[in-house]
């Protein structure tokens, strides 16, 4: 049962591209750190707000070896990356406050849609298991893959249009901080295609089985 502590929750995003074709989109509910200038914070601007691919299919696969930076930067970039805790764009402001166990409202917007699954994690940034003004890490992230109100913790894109999703996802019970991350993920239709296709195909390295996680 949710009790009246609060949870509160500095969205962060990681978008994994196709080869040659790039699903865009950001979280709007609750604000991704390089959109919070939207809502009037102090913030940097970043039109390119819809595009954290992990730097593209090239750079993230001929450079880095199909890692990703947590927030969806290219792995490459010296830490802090500018999406990170810390780094341009990472400022430490709380996109928003909730409750212990509550079921929120998360609004996805898709500029450029290639269908496929959304999964999010969350990341307790106050001692817990991160430190505070640290990046989030990705096996503190995989601790608390959410579940969907249905209890799946994958949701599916209904339909290939442009436009914002919503959908609820649920708070664990038992986890409160003063500053948790929330990550999403966007595995693309034709990524999950390249993905099964790894086990056979000497073109995609092993690295790819781990986009999902």
């Amino acid at each position: 049962m949710a009790t009246k502590k609060t949870m509160l929750l500095q969205a962060s995003l990681v978008v994994l591209a196709a080869v040659g074709i790039k699903g865009h989109g950001y979280m709007a509910e609750p604000c991704q750190r390089s959109s919070l200038w939207r809502l009037g914070y102090p913030t940097p601007v970043n039109h390119a707000e819809d595009g954290l691919n992990c730097g593209g299919f090239e750079t993230q696969w001929a450079t880095n070896q199909g890692r990703c930076g947590e927030c969806g930067d290219s792995w490459a970039e010296q830490s802090p990356r500018e999406n990170e805790n810390g780094g341009k764009y990472g400022m430490g402001f709380i996109a928003h406050s909730y409750k212990q166990g509550q079921l929120i409202n998360v609004k996805i917007n898709i500029t450029q849609n290639h269908m496929g699954y959304f999964e999010y994690r969350l990341c307790p940034m106050d001692g817990v298991d991160g430190l505070p003004e640290k990046p989030a890490p990705q096996e503190c992230l995989d601790k608390y893959l959410l579940k969907l109100e249905d209890g799946n913790t994958k949701w599916m894109l209904p339909s290939n249009a442009s436009q914002v999703f919503e959908m609820k996802v649920q708070l664990p019970p038992t986890l409160k901080c003063k500053s948790c991350v929330m990550q999403w993920t966007w595995i693309t239709e034709q990524l999950d295609v390249l993905r099964r296709l790894a086990k056979t195909s000497i073109l995609c390295p092993c690295q790819m089985s781990k986009l999902a996680t």
